[in-house]
C-alpha cells in the first residue's frame, strides 16, 4: 500500500478501487500550449521613451571630452580609487591641488561615454556626496580615497 495512503487513513481502514486498464495504450496528458515571450516588455528605471530625431548632432553633443588634467610627478601625487556605476573600478593619479572638477575630467578621460551622463561622486562610508566641484582634493580628505560614481 502506499505511504501517501496509510498517513491518510491514520489507522483507520482505506477502500481501495482500482481500473485494468493494461490493454489500451498510453497516453499523455494534454499539456497547453505556451508562446514564451508573447507579453509586452516593459523597461525598469526609463519611464520616457527615447526620442530619435533626423537632426544634425549639434556642435556640443561631438566636442570631444575634456582631456585629462596633467600629473606633476614632481608634487605630492593621490590615487584614487573610482567604482563605476557599471561595479568595474578605474584608478585615477592626480595632484593633491587638483580640484574635484579635475577628477570628474579625469573620469570622462577614462570612460568618454560618461561624458554626457549627470552623475555624482560620493565616498561610500560613511555616505557622503561631494557637492564642491572646486574643492582640492586635499581640503576635501579625498587623499587617496574610494569614490562611487552614480549616474542621476
Amino acid at each position: 500500500m502506499p505511504t501517501e495512503l496509510i498517513a491518510a487513513a491514520r489507522g483507520h481502514e482505506v477502500h481501495v478501487m482500482l481500473e485494468d486498464h493494461h490493454n489500451e495504450p498510453f497516453q499523455a496528458p494534454s499539456q497547453p500550449k505556451l508562446k514564451p515571450f508573447s507579453g509586452v516588455g516593459r523597461m525598469l528605471g526609463n519611464p520616457t521613451p527615447k526620442v530619435v530625431t533626423n537632426a544634425p548632432p549639434s556642435a556640443s553633443s561631438s566636442a570631444a571630452p575634456p582631456p585629462a588634467p596633467e600629473v606633476d610627478e614632481s608634487k605630492p601625487i593621490t590615487q584614487l580609487q573610482v567604482r563605476m556605476p557599471d561595479s568595474s573600478r578605474i584608478v585615477v593619479k592626480l595632484n593633491n591641488h587638483h580640484t574635484v572638477q579635475d577628477l570628474r575630467a579625469a573620469i570622462i578621460h577614462q570612460r568618454p561615454e560618461m561624458a554626457f551622463d549627470v552623475f555624482s561622486l560620493s565616498i561610500p562610508f560613511p555616505r557622503t556626496d561631494i557637492k564642491d566641484d572646486s574643492a582640492t582634493l586635499a581640503s576635501a580628505n579625498l587623499l587617496n580615497a574610494s569614490i562611487v560614481v552614480t549616474k542621476q
